[in-house]
């Protein structure tokens, strides 16, 4: 819960509030650099590990196992996260994070099985974890009216820096090698610990606001401890769907360069299609981050309107393998990742903006089991199968399952309305 301390001058009562700015927007700033870092070995996996897994295993089933797992422990992470946080500062608990992160990549540079992968692979699922919800959490102390729009404008920064990643980590590979190209990846990493030593607390940064009697009593009503999230079916449902479109997300980033992989489509035009993807994905950011910045428009519904697309656009996507029919399709498919991946920790700011903590945690660990599950039936359903396809299909499915339950949620709770 957000704490508001109360004080008195020339006998006024005033309250400490966000500064809504300042501070915050280093804050900000220490969120996309550690998000977009954290971020690359998932969005250039592929690229990276794809002939390391190829040697060894089978590529989609190694790859949809160890993102699985990675992710399922970051989400798995606010179980950890949730008590650390309560207990020691959010900059405490972000070094902590970027230190078992540092430990787990590091150790890939010396990989030489699929399972030392994965294992240091879960480390960084861990310490990304542990980054992700204290920055977060320092993030919603700092900020209130302007939450929206900075969160879009940051997630909008960090995709237009993973929009290189796909050239970058190419040239890597083709210059330096598969270790070379890790060590790299190691090095940039470093920059993750001087951005979280700069989450200050916040009220180092509080300003002065006059309290009135409205205020007094939201006071006493914001001191109430908020028990039974579980037995919430709103919630419930909010949190299932949230993790089943981010789980499908982040799957298929992971897959999507192995599905490009063909001589069909060439390895100069897969690069182009995912600098495509990527770059749709920014242009999306944008406009959201604009519409967010001239109006309200609730997170959930943008993420519900997002979900439906998704399906759609994913059918789409393997109707044809033809180089424009593709171009297109992943236009379309990255200009709508923005309602996933920036409205996500809206979401429960808008509807649990006083317990986030809680209730961002809790929803970390419903992510956790649906993103570990997805990981195993993705490697299930390509052994059964030996079909690329029918993943992207189990991943659409995950996209409906949302808009299924969410539109089923929003038919009832009307009904019950117009019936009391």
């Amino acid at each position: 819960m957000k704490p508001v301390e109360l004080g008195t001058n020339s006998n006024k009562e005033y309250k400490l509030v966000p500064p809504d700015g300042g501070w915050g927007y280093i804050i900000a700033l220490s969120m996309i650099v550690t998000f977009s870092i954290t971020f690359m070995p998932i969005a250039a996996f592929g690229i990276i590990y794809g002939e390391f897994l190829e040697n060894l295993t089978d590529e989609a089933s190694a790859t949809g196992l160890i993102n699985g797992s990675t992710l399922a422990i970051q989400w798995f992470s606010g179980i950890i996260a949730n008590p650390l946080l309560q207990r020691i500062s959010y900059r405490k608990v972000s070094v902590i994070g970027v230190i078992i992160y540092l430990i787990g990549l590091f150790a890939t540079v010396f990989i030489t099985t699929v399972n030392q992968l994965l294992v240091f692979s879960i480390l960084q699922g861990l310490g990304t974890g542990l980054i992700m919800c204290s920055t977060l959490t320092a993030f919603n102390y700092y900020f209130v009216k302007k939450s929206n729009f900075v969160l879009s404008a940051s997630y909008t920064t960090m995709i237009i820096i993973c929009v290189i990643y796909p050239t970058l980590f190419t040239y890597c590979m083709n210059t330096y090698g598969f270790r070379g190209t890790l060590i790299i990846l190691a090095g940039l990493s470093l920059n993750c610990l001087p951005a979280v030593l700069c989450l200050h607390p916040v009220k180092w940064y509080k300003k002065k606001k006059l309290l009135d009697a409205i205020d007094g009593k939201v006071f006493l009503d914001m001191g109430r401890k908020y028990l039974g999230l579980f037995l919430d079916p709103i919630y419930v449902n909010t949190s299932i769907g949230v993790s089943l479109c981010l789980a499908s997300d982040y799957a298929f980033l992971s897959i999507l360069p192995l599905l490009l992989k063909n001589d069909t489509i060439g390895a100069a035009n897969a690069t182009i299609l995912l600098t495509i993807f990527y770059a749709s994905d920014i242009i999306g950011r944008v406009l959201l981050a604009t519409l967010n910045a001239l109006t309200t428009i609730s997170p959930r519904k943008l993420t519900l309107a997002g979900s439906i697309l998704a399906v759609v656009y994913r059918i789409a996507f393997v109707e044809d393998n033809s180089f424009w029919w593709l171009a297109v399709c992943l236009a379309l498919m990255g200009s709508i990742r923005c309602f996933f991946q920036i409205n996500y920790p809206l979401i429960f700011v808008e509807m649990y903006k006083e317990r986030f903590v809680t209730a961002f945690s809790l929803y970390l660990v419903v992510c956790g089991i649906i993103t570990l599950l997805s990981g195993v039936l993705i490697g299930v359903v390509k052994t059964h199968t030996q079909s690329n396809i029918m993943v992207v299909h189990l991943l659409s499915a995950m996209y409906g399952i949302c808009a299924a339950t969410w539109l089923a949620e929003m038919f009832i709770t009307r009904f019950i309305k117009k019936s009391l």
